[in-house]
């Protein structure tokens, strides 16, 4: 799907789990409603992928309470003029400023 030098592509956020070890729990820290020994660093992830071919094109990893809106920031550097960033309605605050 593209239109002259247009690109279209997509951002999707999702929650991980990863093993529970010392560095992942210093800096993934648990939910704060969790006990202390009970359950899993948890991250946020953003990822950036190309609407034409499903290819992931970016990825970026933060703490799991940072707001899609701060991780798709992270990933501006790989989009240049003419792109088109498709995203649901928390996007429609940022739309001017792509």
């Amino acid at each position: 799907m593209s239109e002259g030098n247009l690109q279209f592509f997509g951002h999707i956020c999702s929650n991980i789990s990863m093993p529970d070890t010392p560095s992942n729990q210093k800096k993934y820290p648990q939910h704060k409603n969790q006990s202390c020994g009970c359950g899993f660093p948890i991250a946020k992830i953003g990822v950036l992928f190309s609407i034409t071919t499903g290819a992931v094109i970016a990825l970026v990893i933060d703490l799991f309470n940072t707001h899609d809106i701060q991780l798709a920031r992270k990933l501006y550097d790989f989009l240049k003029p003419r792109d088109v960033l498709l995203g649901n309605r928390a996007y429609e605050c940022i739309c001017g400023f792509i």
